[in-house]
């Protein structure tokens, strides 16, 4: 009677693929990935942020981790944070 529950990121990363003991290790490298997106964000306006990944934490929580970088467009909104001019959003 809870409904229905999706294996998120540590579930399908750490367990399903690894086992108990190596989980932790994925849990780690998927903490540095969303590290890498809070840090390559920093600069940018929190507006620009809401609005171009307003989605993305849904899609973290019932996703794998590689498939939401791979098919999902993660890794392509990191690197599209990762070159926007910095200048030009602070100025508008």
């Amino acid at each position: 009677m809870l409904g229905n529950f999706n294996a998120s990121l540590f579930a399908t990363e750490g367990i399903a693929s690894l086992g108990q003991v190596w989980a932790p290790i994925s849990a780690f490298g998927c903490g540095l990935v969303i590290a890498f997106g809070n840090r390559v964000s920093a600069d940018l306006p929190p507006r620009f942020i809401l609005v171009s990944a307003g989605i993305l934490p849904q899609v973290l929580l019932n996703v794998p981790m590689t498939i939401a970088m791979v098919t999902h467009g993660v890794a392509i909104l990191f690197l599209l944070w990762w070159i926007t001019p910095r200048e030009i959003l602070l100025e508008g």
